[in-house]
């Protein structure tokens, strides 16, 4: 079934009162889902509203609401294309089905959108709302209630939620008093290992939320590091190094945080670590305070502005149908417009469009095999949304086209990677050493180009 398919006639188009059609488009949730398409799950929503409203008489079968649970569950596969306004009412009404949604992880496709709002101020405010509209939703997520001042109530989001917040407050959670409570809490000592789940899925979410985004613990995308040759990725207000067991890192966090601001410059401060750093003890976050907050693509707020407002242009156009990429992207790349660069960039990426440009850029592919010979571009038409070529592609539009410095290039690049996917952060990382971003080297092995280790 094509999501995208327009038409306004009856002909061909499925008929939601056919059993065979709701049972094609649970297949296609299927593979949307197993292959996290949220471009493709909004294409879908938007066709069962389509076809809805060609089909009112749907409403009154009852197959209307499995079609209605379908189009929700489709909106959260897509959550990250959504505006801030639809996101809320998602939080609000329906989050109940994101526990159908087989390995779905909310706050990571929230983290992706929030990533992708160019103000801080902006994603803490979204975070507070979010936070407000589940205070305030009555879905039912446990068969068993909660018992409020003698009286049993259902087991709503809104009614747990409070319940959490008599016995802990509203302050950051000890996990050990979290574990307590959903082990013996008065209403949670009986609930079924599936409710328990359920509940503390619900209280991880929460705790994220709390967060405010201008916290080295809130702060939602992921900077990947290499301090002399120990690798990781700062996330969460965490350090997980992926490196060698017996290796150190040379930075403590809080050092770490001002760095990412660009601050001060890496001092020697060694702490020993295996795994990321954590104590079972929560603390308030640590406020960056009146330093500029962090941020990995532009520190300037005229930058961050000019961007965010280049990217509502491009929504714009693009929702009106007139909107070429390739030649928008050439007449801002002649302009030396850097705002509008980036701001394409993120449109693509959050779209999923990156790559596709990136295949069928014929000056990259000229550029490639003239740097690195025949052979690399060879193994580009093979792989063309290979990191290494998401690096490359880069590398050579914002540093040789617009003549952005190495270390603000690559801070985009770390951006757009926190957007396509978590493995292309390995295509630049903060160098702790010096507090510069940089590109991971490539080299060629064997008329193949590889990341140096």
């Amino acid at each position: 079934m094509n999501p995208n398919d327009n038409t306004n006639t009856n002909r061909g188009i499925p008929q939601l009162s056919n059993v065979a059609t709701l049972e094609e488009m649970r297949r296609d949730f299927e593979i949307v889902a197993a292959q996290d398409l949220s471009v493709e799950a909004l294409g879908y929503a938007n066709l069962i509203k389509r076809l809805a409203e060609l089909q009112p008489e749907i409403t009154s079968n009852p197959m209307g609401h499995d079609y209605e649970d379908l189009y929700y569950k489709f909106r959260w596969l897509g959550l990250e294309q959504h505006e801030p306004t639809q996101i809320i009412e998602l939080f609000q009404k329906h989050f109940a089905l994101t526990y159908e949604i087989p390995e779905y992880v909310v706050w990571e496709k929230l983290r992706r959108r929030l990533v992708s709002l160019l103000s801080i101020e902006a994603r803490t405010k979204l975070k507070a709302d979010i936070l407000s509209a589940l205070r305030q939703n009555e879905e039912s997520i446990t068969d068993e209630g909660v018992i409020k001042d003698g009286v049993g109530q259902k087991g709503t989001v809104k009614n747990w939620l409070m319940d959490l917040q008599i016995a802990l407050g509203t302050q950051p959670i000890d996990p050990i008093k979290l574990s307590d409570y959903l082990v013996s809490g008065n209403n949670t000592r009986s609930l079924s290992g599936v409710s328990r789940e359920r509940i503390n899925a619900l209280i991880q979410l929460v705790e994220k939320l709390k967060l405010p985004s201008d916290t080295i613990e809130g702060y939602e995308a992921a900077v990947p590091y290499d301090n002399e040759g120990e690798v990781g990725e700062i996330l969460g207000g965490q350090l997980v190094s992926t490196g060698k067991e017996h290796a150190k890192l040379s930075q403590e966090l809080s050092q770490i945080d001002r760095i990412l601001k660009g601050v001060v410059p890496a001092v020697s401060t060694p702490v020993p670590t295996t795994a990321p750093i954590a104590t079972t003890e929560k603390k308030p976050p640590t406020k960056i305070g009146s330093q500029q907050v962090v941020e990995l693509y532009e520190q300037n707020p005229a930058m961050r502005q000019a961007i965010a407002d280049a990217e509502q242009k491009i929504l714009s156009a693009i929702g009106g149908g007139k909107f070429d990429v390739r030649v928008e992207m050439g007449t801002a790349i002649a302009q030396a417009d850097r705002a509008r660069v980036i701001a394409m960039l993120i449109v693509l990426a959050k779209t999923q469009d990156l790559f596709t440009l990136i295949e069928t850029d014929g000056g990259f592919r000229d550029w490639l095999r003239g740097q690195y010979g025949p052979e690399a571009e060879n193994q580009f038409t093979k792989q063309p949304a290979d990191p290494l070529f998401y690096s490359l592609w880069l590398q050579q539009l914002l540093e040789e086209r617009l003549q952005m410095a190495a270390s603000d290039a690559a801070k985009v690049g770390t951006l757009i990677a926190n957007l396509v996917g978590r493995r292309y952060l390995k295509a630049a990382y903060l160098e702790t050493s010096t507090g510069r971003f940089v590109w991971a080297p490539i080299r060629k092995q064997k008329d193949r180009l590889v990341f140096a280790q």
